[in-house]
């Protein structure tokens, strides 16, 4: 048995040195994102030949992350990946990777010419913006968002940007109650809106533990707007969470731009995340016109 174990907040120093290593841009990557979603994915963790293993979907799935290491030693990653897929077959699993970026693939391939079975997964690509795009929404692209920030900016002047701190998450938690009941109002919440409700909970929950910041906007008194991101690596920060009140026109603009500027006014690259195969999500990332997609891929062992 490999010792797989659930992700607790003592973790986090261990993770986050095998993520440091990677310098990935995948949204996969950080230790908030793990532990945020720790409890709708079962998401367990360990370490084999050096390497970080993380396995979403823990009770039901047979796929893992691709293997992290403290250095790029292939001896040492294809031992942690035989490993794995010799517990998977003994327990009658299929042995999955999933979450595999281009560069992963290609490493995997050389190692194993023949030995997985590779599909891009196109709902989880991370959409990949530049920075100073999403600052400053220049160019004739970007004319609609800029007409939204505008009419926002004309309707609220007098709108207000705070840091999310300790002393306001219960305020925020009021706001994140009121906008999943709005989206509720036909009492059928989605399942993934309610698991995603418990991963923002336990994100606010441990905040001064986390090393994501966030901010939001209030207009007259009152909440409207929220993000949160952090760096995963050392050009590109990931956006972990946005919420904002549809009925205000601009406000989703003005949220993104106000939050970039104030906390990443100098960043190359921002990663929003992936779009789930949802419609109306894939429409909103690619109106801020992506500078790419950091694909995915998922590797199948092929028995002999």
């Amino acid at each position: 048995m490999l010792g797989f174990k659930q992700i607790e907040l003592s973790d986090k120093d261990i993770l986050d040195n095998f993520f440091i290593q990677t310098q990935n841009q995948i949204s996969d990557t950080t230790f908030t994102n793990l532990y945020m979603w720790r409890r709708c994915y079962a998401v367990r963790w360990a370490v084999v030949e050096g390497h970080l293993v993380v396995q979403p979907n823990a009770w039901e799935s047979s796929w893992v992350l691709p293997p992290y290491g403290h250095t790029y030693d292939d001896d040492d990653f294809k031992s942690a990946v035989e490993i794995l897929a010799d517990e998977f077959h003994d327990a009658g699993k299929e042995f999955v990777i999933r979450g595999i970026t281009e560069r992963e693939k290609e490493r995997m391939e050389r190692i194993w010419p023949d030995r997985f079975a590779f599909t891009e997964e196109r709902d989880i690509a991370d959409y990949i913006y530049n920075g100073d795009d999403l600052r400053e929404l220049k160019g004739r692209k970007y004319s609609k968002k800029r007409n939204h920030l505008n009419a926002f900016l004309r309707e609220y002047p007098d709108y207000e940007f705070h840091e999310l701190t300790k002393e306001n998450v219960p305020e925020v938690l009021d706001f994140l109650e009121y906008w999943y009941g709005e989206q509720n109002k036909s009492g059928n919440l989605l399942d993934s809106l309610l698991c995603e409700r418990e991963a923002v909970y336990d994100a606010l929950m441990a905040l001064d533990e986390l090393a994501y910041v966030g901010g939001f906007i209030r207009i007259d008194g009152r909440i409207v707007a929220l993000t949160m991101g952090e760096k995963v690596n050392e050009d590109t920060v990931v956006i972990h969470i946005e919420k904002a009140f549809a009925e205000y026109r601009g406000l989703y603009a003005a949220i993104n731009k106000v939050y970039l500027n104030h906390f990443w006014p100098t960043i190359t690259y921002v990663n929003r995340e992936e779009d789930m195969g949802l419609e109306g999500l894939r429409r909103a990332k690619e109106s801020y016109y992506p500078a790419y997609l950091l694909m995915k891929y998922k590797a199948v062992w092929k028995n002999d």
